[in-house]
């Protein structure tokens, strides 16, 4: 048998404890999630080329985006981010290849996952162009807007010396009744 004849599940096992007494575990809970459930509801996560990766202690990948992988080793370049990330208590972002990895470490009690999500480095950047003609844009009217005003401001502040340099020329030409105020 293969492993596409059976829904694949992601199992979460919990102790169950007789309270107020922690010492020993009277059960286990076992909830099984489908895969496909997990998968629907990382579908904003993974679109347009992204992949997911749920990564354990191990190396092993709990969960994966492409099932196929599900069950696996991770390969290298997975395993070397994996620790990386260990290393951190943070959100820990690799460019390799031109693919981003973006790795977050998932601890508890017992155990340490690395959720890892792979995303092309072209989606990534793939409004960057757009984002620049847009500010470029908006450079360029903000430019023209900033002469336009200072070509009206500083006709607004010559007008009173154009006026007084058209009085000192009309007395220069012998105008001696010429008034300051007709100009």
């Amino acid at each position: 048998t293969s492993l596409n004849q059976f829904n694949l599940v992601f199992s979460i096992v919990m102790p169950v404890y007789q309270t107020p007494q922690v010492d020993g575990a009277i059960g286990k809970l076992t909830i099984d999630v489908p895969v496909a459930v997990l998968k629907e509801k990382c579908a904003s996560v993974v679109a347009d080329g992204n992949d997911l990766f749920l990564i354990s202690e191990a190396n092993n990948i709990l969960y994966a985006s492409q099932e196929d992988q599900i069950s696996r080793t991770a390969d290298e370049t997975l395993q070397s981010l994996a620790r990386g990330a260990r290393a951190g208590d943070s959100l820990y972002v690799r460019d390799i290849d031109g693919v981003r990895y973006t790795c977050l470490p998932l601890r508890y009690s017992g155990w340490e996952w690395i959720m890892i999500k792979r995303t092309p480095l072209s989606f990534v950047y793939r409004n960057q162009f757009a984002q620049f003609l847009r500010d470029l844009t908006t450079l360029l009217i903000l430019f023209v807007l900033m002469i336009f005003f200072s070509i009206a401001t500083l006709t607004a502040r010559l007008r009173p010396l154009k006026g007084i340099t058209r009085f000192a020329d009309a007395i220069g030409h012998g105008e001696m009744d010429a008034k300051l105020s007709n100009y």
